[in-house]
């Protein structure tokens, strides 16, 4: 099922009373909704599955990766439960898994309180994994792939190149 915001522009009956009675303009709002998708989600191809992308000052610095909106309503959010997008696009940080397969003979796990899936002011999306960028001393300009597993039910990592 495929998340959207559906903007509600309009009041209701009930909501034009209470605002005449507060003396107060309308205020429109968005809810998170699921609607059923003509296209069904991506099969998932291991082979070339990864989303790439060059590492910026601002994710360096704060390691986090930055996903765009459109990114996390079509590659992650599609395989969450509607109860857990909503409870990330509340502003709430949501504690996931993160494997680096950077080395596939020695994938490593990333856990804990700082590996988490969370929403920035501007609909954008971060993914925080402070360990992450230890391990691989990331730097700006390396280039990284990123994909999210329904399968395992967590983030895959990888180093593509190394920027010099």
């Amino acid at each position: 099922m495929k998340k959207i915001f559906f903007h509600n522009f309009f009041p209701t009956k009930e909501e034009e009373l209470v605002c005449l009675a507060n003396n107060s303009p309308h205020k429109a709002f968005r809810v998170l909704m699921e609607i059923r998708d003509i296209h069904p989600p991506l099969v998932m191809n291991y082979l070339n599955s990864w989303k790439i992308h060059k590492l910026s000052m601002f994710e360096v610095c704060t390691r986090k990766i930055v996903i765009s909106f459109n990114e996390a309503f079509e590659y992650i959010f599609r395989y969450w439960s509607l109860n857990l997008v909503n409870y990330v696009v509340t502003l709430n940080k949501l504690f996931v898994c993160v494997y680096d397969v950077s080395d596939p003979r020695n994938p490593k796990k990333h856990d804990g309180d700082s590996v988490y899936f969370d929403m920035v002011l501007d609909d954008d999306y971060t993914l925080a994994c402070k360990s992450l960028f230890q391990d691989l001393n990331l730097s700006i300009g390396d280039e990284i792939g990123l994909f999210y597993d329904p399968n395992a039910s967590c983030f895959m990592f990888k180093l593509i190149f190394r920027a010099v």
